[in-house]
């Protein structure tokens, strides 16, 4: 008769076959004893003894890209830095007298009564004399905003209209390159016009 008993495996089989399951077994006093698992393949965590796999930390987000901007942005931002970098115009001898005459209070009208006064021939050089007579610190004969009103010749009514409404040769330096004129003046007059018909100009005074 065959003996069946089975045979016990030696311990060299028993730990072959549990590194092939997966246990990881140490040598104690009295045996053998599982005390971890592993888990193999790419990417396996191993886990200790007492302590919960920890998964690994997410990858940091990539920052925002800017939006990149629209054609009308960067005409108008291309158009800002020219503006920027232009030079500034000093102002004449007759921009300085046209502010002091304006800025006392007189107008076009007051400015055809001194001319009919001083005998002279045209009403913007009676503005620039005046003008620099009230920088020399004199007084005019006239009173600010006395005189009758008078026909205007052109760009004189405009050129009133812009500086009674507080504007002055820096807002017009100002105007001139952002509605692209050639001269300060020219801006008085756009802008004197633009008042006279009720519209608003795009700086304040």
């Amino acid at each position: 008769m065959t003996d069946q008993t089975p045979t016990t495996p030696n311990r060299a089989t028993r730990r072959r076959r549990l590194a092939r399951n997966g246990v990881v077994a140490t040598g104690l006093a009295g045996g053998m004893t599982a005390i971890g698992f592993v888990a193999f393949g790419p990417g396996a965590a191993t886990a200790s003894p007492g302590r919960a796999p920890q998964a690994a930390p997410a990858p940091a987000a990539a920052p925002a890209a800017p939006s990149p901007l629209t054609k009308a942005q960067a005409i108008k931002k291309a158009a800002a830095k020219k503006d920027a970098a232009a030079p500034v115009a000093a102002p004449t001898a007759e921009d300085t007298a046209l502010d002091a005459y304006f800025s006392a209070g007189y107008d076009y009208d007051d400015a055809v009564a001194l001319q009919k006064m001083w005998n002279e021939s045209d009403p913007f050089q009676t503005k620039v004399d005046a003008g620099n007579k009230l920088l020399a610190g004199e007084q005019l004969p006239i009173a600010p905003g006395s005189a009758a009103p008078a026909p205007a010749e052109a760009g004189d009514d405009a050129v009133s209209a812009y500086f009674n409404a507080g504007y002055d040769y820096d807002d017009a330096v100002q105007l001139a390159k952002m509605w692209h004129l050639a001269t300060p003046y020219d801006a008085k007059v756009a802008g004197g016009k633009k008042l006279q018909q009720g519209e608003t100009l795009p700086i304040e005074p």
